[in-house]
């Protein structure tokens, strides 16, 4: 899990991102994780770097097209 809200209240378009190229990419478990900073077992994870719902999608909407030049 990274620092999103640290990266959001730096004013860095943070966007979704896997460290596990194997497997598919679930983009709602992404933003789950963000928001509740917790792992499959429940265990909390930073609690401090917990983001907004409405954050959260813009991560994973709004910043991602930024960061491929497709924000238009």
């Amino acid at each position: 899990m990274f620092a999103v809200k640290s990266f959001l209240d730096a004013g860095i378009r943070v966007t979704q991102t896997s460290d596990y190229p194997p497997g598919p990419y679930e983009p709602m478990m992404a933003i789950q994780s963000m928001v509740t900073r917790t792992d499959m077992n429940g265990e909390l994870w930073g609690p401090s770097q917990r983001i907004t719902i409405e954050q959260a999608l813009k991560v994973g909407t709004i910043h991602g097209a930024y960061a491929s030049f497709e924000e238009h």
